[in-house]
């Protein structure tokens, strides 16, 4: 181990600590060594922004502020996990257009950007395009609308802490859910299921289970685990709003559980290839004694 370790420091690579992980390191530069377009010297003002106003939070509290952040949190929350991720990005269920729009809008406010396999066809419509070209006018408003209701508190709470908190437990699951956490699927990358970082970003935390159903609409595979993105996708079902709503077959996640066993399987020959090993080295070393008595 120590000269595993050894090696690790003088490499480009070093482990994470309680995890088996061995990532690359990062180069000191990343960020002042590369070139900074309009694009990001906006979006860096705006992330300094909700992070210098997460300071005033502790000076600026009380209980309707806090309530407040809490419901933002949760309404933008939804928006990325239902309208950014899972319907935008994967295609995983259809919405009526008003309700599609709805959940955008609110995903808009948490101030994330989606990955989307068809922005073609989103940028066919009229809504995508003004979204794209009035991103952060919405985010101002808001925090606009928030200092008249309630002043600095609403807007500390409302839009620094919420903001924020929403940023970082989304960076979670990128992060944490490659290191911590549970495999349950063969995707032949570093996913995990994080039950902690599920909690607290409406069910994106089983990502192992999303990396091997990308197309699902649900990223529970167990029924003691929590998704309550899935929980309104459902709801919406029931009520004949969310159509074509995709989840894995048996079949699929026969494939993918058979592909797991089979490491199972290897796993415990090689195991008892040792035992008959071991077995065997035992057994020639009673003989040797034996001879030796003898």
């Amino acid at each position: 181990m120590v000269a595993v370790e050894e090696k690790l420091a003088s490499s480009p690579y070093y482990k994470i600590p309680f995890s088996d992980v061995v990532a690359k390191k990062r180069a000191k530069n990343t960020y002042w060594g590369r070139k900074w377009n309009i694009r990001d010297m906006i979006f860096g003002t705006v992330l300094l922004a909700m992070h210098g106003l997460c300071l005033f939070a502790p000076f600026y509290f009380n209980w309707k502020a806090f309530w407040l952040g809490v419901v933002l949190y949760w309404i933008t929350g939804y928006g990325i996990t239902i309208s950014f991720h899972r319907n935008l990005a994967h295609s995983s269920f259809k919405l009526p257009k008003v309700l599609e729009y709805l959940f955008a809008y609110c995903a808009s406010h948490a101030i994330q950007v989606a990955k989307r396999k068809n922005v073609v066809d989103l940028r066919k419509q009229f809504f995508y395009r003004f979204m794209r070209r009035t991103y952060l006018l919405h985010p101002i408003a808001l925090g606009i609308l928030l200092y008249k209701l309630g002043g600095m508190p609403f807007v500390a709470w409302g839009m620094g802490v919420r903001t924020v908190w929403l940023l970082h437990v989304t960076f979670l699951v990128n992060s944490a859910c490659h290191i911590w956490g549970r495999r349950d699927w063969n995707t032949r990358d570093l996913s995990k299921n994080n039950w902690l970082v599920a909690l607290f970003t409406f069910g994106e935390g089983w990502h192992n289970n999303h990396h091997a159903f990308e197309f699902s609409a649900t990223f529970r595979q167990k029924w003691w685990e929590v998704d309550f993105g899935w929980c309104i996708i459902k709801l919406l079902e029931s009520v004949g709003l969310a159509t074509d709503v995709k989840v894995p077959s048996e079949a699929q996640k026969q494939k993918m559980m058979i592909s797991s066993s089979k490491i199972m399987i290897n796993s415990t020959n090689n195991f008892h290839a040792r035992l008959d090993r071991n077995a065997s080295n035992i057994s020639n070393a009673l003989k040797s004694c034996h001879n030796l008595c003898s």
